[in-house]
């Protein structure tokens, strides 16, 4: 019986190294008669600044767009980023000085 599991990439790195595993899986399933594509309950999700996926320059294909969630507008500035948090502040105070603490000062 196969395990369900979760496996998250963070940043540029970590969205190729998902791909790669992702892709390295599928080999595998294929290579062992299995044709159903990804059983379901293993799950990939990639987090990243950039709101596309980027990283054309690996050849490993992209994930689905359900997998991946981008974080930032294309060319949003960090002060306009900042902002945003903090103007969040004001509707859930708790998340904010989560976050906070771990921002640099603008």
């Amino acid at each position: 019986m196969l395990s369900p599991f979760l496996i998250i990439g963070v940043g540029g790195s970590g969205g190729k190294t998902l791909r790669g595993i992702k892709y390295q899986l599928q080999l595998k399933l294929q290579q062992v008669g299995w044709s159903h594509g990804i059983p379901a309950a293993w799950q990939f999700l990639h987090f990243d600044t950039p709101t596309a996926q980027d990283g054309v320059d690996y050849s490993i294909p992209f994930l689905p767009p359900q997998e991946y969630r981008g974080l930032v507008s294309t060319g949003a500035t960090y002060s306009t980023t900042y902002r945003s948090i903090e103007n969040a502040h004001a509707t859930n105070p708790g998340v904010h000085q989560e976050i906070e603490r771990q921002l640099p000062d603008p």
